[in-house]
């Protein structure tokens, strides 16, 4: 008696389930740490994957699976997009990729909640929603959290996989214990992960530079600047690496000359590496923003083609401002930011001053501000102020004692993609030895020596505009992100400083290739139609491609239906000669009292039910006259042939040979064709 085939377990066996959960774990909560939010889904995703463990429901079909995943990955796409979101820094947007990898957690819970063969989830799908949440929650400048949670989630993968590529019969029995000599070999893994790992914990700042730089060899325009964050943190690298997107496009009149430094943000208070205040510590309102001055011709027009948290750019010099269609326009004075709620793409309008004009993001600084704008921080080594006095060397003025510190950074340090500043108060360790570091080094470094020679400065951030993209316009990259200094000039007022080395701006990566300049303005073309056409223009264009289309339908209605019409009938009408063989069948039925009704087939009059009912008038060979009719269909409905009429004819004349004689003549088994 053959051994029934036990039922689908709903779990794994115990030596896969533990580290398939942890592992599963794992990723799900480097992903919450990557986004350092309490509003997030994680949560409750992992408390559901840590309960599919505990339980032997499971969801038997796909159409259960749907119905629990649609509304699922509704309500996690609503939390995810209307949360606010911490701009943590990351190749791509931090909101997008973080909402990918909570919609990938939410599938892996399913999954854990699905009856597989193998019991639990598929092994290879939780495997690789894992690995996408990891690779999703290393999307970040802010490292820590993923080195800490790679190495446990590496083991634990390594303890599962194996099982997983096992036949499902074979799964009850762990591969350990099946294969001693693997426990050697996922030792040897691990230990030489171990060394790996920390090999490249020890030498991340060469492996960095190197690998910039292969990327600046290989593709010249794929190199990344940085990105912005609004609240800066002196680290390795610069912020999140910048790609070729557009973050602005900005037309003015022709003739005209824009600054290249378009200021997002200042910030006064410099303390253990941080700039501060952040942007969510400042008050930004939307009375300060109506209060700013008008722009007024010459005007340039700016777009903002990301989201970026709706900041607005405009240089030091900008004198008036215009928001055009940017709803809910906010400001926090002139340390900024000046921030919208609109969705991109968004413009607005500025005007310009001539050089060092001083408009409203250069109020003077008085009282408690100035002071901010003097302190340096008490970590700050003392050696940093004795060095400042070298700089000014003979300088008397504030103007030159500011470019002599403009100009003694680039000529005494080098600039580097990364820097690894070790403990201590990063700018002194950078100002007191032969340093190379990116942009935000040579900015904090020269606010640092201004405050130290009595000069108030501040840290700003925001874009290098540098790109002509061959139409008249000005574009500004994400890569084009940048940090300089501000200083404040008795008499003159704030100046614009910039002391990082020419070949550490952004405009060392030159313009983009020039297809991508083609394909950006065949994308603006078709903005710019999208909103000539207005609020009724699609759906307009819309009805309009429907009523052109209904008509070339109605037009071609008559020779389509003539077409149909042609087809249907060659498909209907025999040819003659089987006409004739028909025709000829039907009279010698009729002649020998079987005549076939109008609404029956041959095959039904010929039914020996119906036969047997009634003799009929003369005998014939019935055998013979059905195997005529299952010829005579095999030939008529699958395709005629000389030699298959003739065989036809042939069984024709059998029948009737058999009404003269009364006996068979032989026919070919089961009437076929040859």
């Amino acid at each position: 008696m053959a051994q029934a085939t036990p039922a689908p377990s709903a779990r794994y066996p115990l030596h896969l389930a533990w580290p398939t959960l942890l592992f599963s774990l794992l990723a799900m909560a480097a992903l919450c740490a990557r986004e350092g939010s309490l509003l997030s889904p994680l949560p409750p995703l992992a408390l559901a994957m840590l309960g599919s463990q505990f339980s032997r429901l499971r969801m038997e079909h796909a159409a259960q699976v749907w119905m629990v995943r649609v509304p699922l990955f509704i309500v996690v796409t609503i939390v995810g997009m209307s949360r606010p979101f911490p701009d943590a820094g990351g190749l791509y947007d931090p909101r997008s990729v973080c909402l990918a990898g909570e919609l990938l957690a939410t599938e892996m819970t399913l999954q854990a909640w699905r009856r597989h063969p193998s019991g639990g989830g598929s092994g290879v799908g939780m495997i690789l929603l894992s690995g996408l949440i990891m690779l999703a929650a290393a999307d970040s400048t802010e490292d820590r959290a993923i080195w800490f949670f790679t190495p446990a989630y590496t083991l634990c993968l390594a303890l599962a996989v194996p099982g997983f590529l096992a036949p499902p019969q074979d799964r009850a029995e762990s591969f350990y214990r099946r294969s001693p000599g693997a426990w050697a070999a996922l030792a040897f893994a691990l230990v030489l992960g171990a060394a790996m790992h920390a090999s490249f914990r020890a030498h991340q700042e060469e492996l960095t530079e190197w690998g910039m730089q292969m990327l600046h060899e290989a593709a010249r325009s794929d190199i990344l600047s940085s990105s912005l964050s609004t609240a800066p943190s002196l680290g390795a690298s610069y912020g999140l690496q910048g790609s070729d997107e557009r973050a602005y496009r900005i037309e003015g009149a022709r003739g005209a000359d824009l600054p290249d430094h378009l200021r997002v943000m200042a910030f006064d208070t410099y303390l253990h590496r941080n700039w501060l205040p952040g942007e969510n510590s400042r008050t930004l309102r939307i009375d300060a923003a109506r209060n700013l001055p008008p722009a007024h011709p010459p005007v340039w027009r700016v777009t903002r083609l990301i989201a970026n948290n709706g900041l607005i750019a405009a240089p030091l010099e900008t004198s008036g401002f215009d928001p055009l269609d940017q709803r809910n326009v906010r400001w926090a004075g002139e340390m900024g930011p000046l921030k919208s709620d609109s969705t991109a793409p968004s413009a607005y309008l500025i005007t310009v001053g001539r050089p060092r004009s001083q408009g409203p993001f250069c109020a003077r600084p008085d009282g408690p501000e100035r002071a901010r704008l003097l302190t340096t921080p008490p970590e700050m080594d003392p050696r940093v102020r004795d060095l400042a006095m070298t700089v000014q060397g003979g300088a008397s003025t504030p103007e030159a004692k500011a470019a002599a510190v403009a100009s003694y950074l680039p000529a005494h340090h080098r600039y580097s993609l990364s820097y690894r500043p070790g403990p201590g108060d990063p700018v002194s360790r950078f100002l007191l030895s032969d340093s190379a570091a990116h942009c935000e080094y040579f900015a904090s470094s020269a606010v640092l020596l201004l405050r130290c020679l009595g000069i108030p400065a501040r840290y700003v951030i925001g874009y290098y505009a540098h790109e002509r993209d061959g139409f008249g316009r000005i574009v500004v990259r994400q890569r084009d992100a940048h940090a300089w200094a501000e200083a404040w000039i008795d008499g003159t007022g704030w100046i614009t400083l910039d002391a990082t080395p020419a070949d550490g701006r952004p405009d060392r990566f030159g313009g983009a290739p020039w297809w991508t300049r083609f394909t950006e303005w065949v994308g603006d073309c078709i903005a710019d139609l999208r909103a000539r056409l207005g609020r009724f223009g699609v759906p307009a264009v819309f009805i309009a491609a429907v009523v052109v289309g209904l008509a070339i339908a109605w037009r071609n209605w008559p020779r389509q239906s003539a077409k149909r019409t042609d087809r249907a009938e060659a498909y209907t009408m025999p040819s003659e000669e089987m006409m004739a063989l028909a025709t000829r069948f039907e009279q010698f039925c009729a002649q020998r009292g079987r005549a076939f009704p109008p609404n029956t087939t041959w095959g039904e009059s010929l039914n020996p039910s119906q036969v047997s009912s009634e003799t009929p008038a003369a005998p014939y060979d019935l055998e013979a006259a059905r195997a005529f009719v299952l010829a005579y269909s095999a030939v008529r409905w699958g395709g005629g042939s000389p030699r298959n009429a003739a065989y036809l004819k042939e069984l024709l004349e059998a029948v009737e040979n058999t009404a003269i004689d009364g006996k068979s003549a032989g026919r070919r088994e089961g009437g076929g064709v040859p």
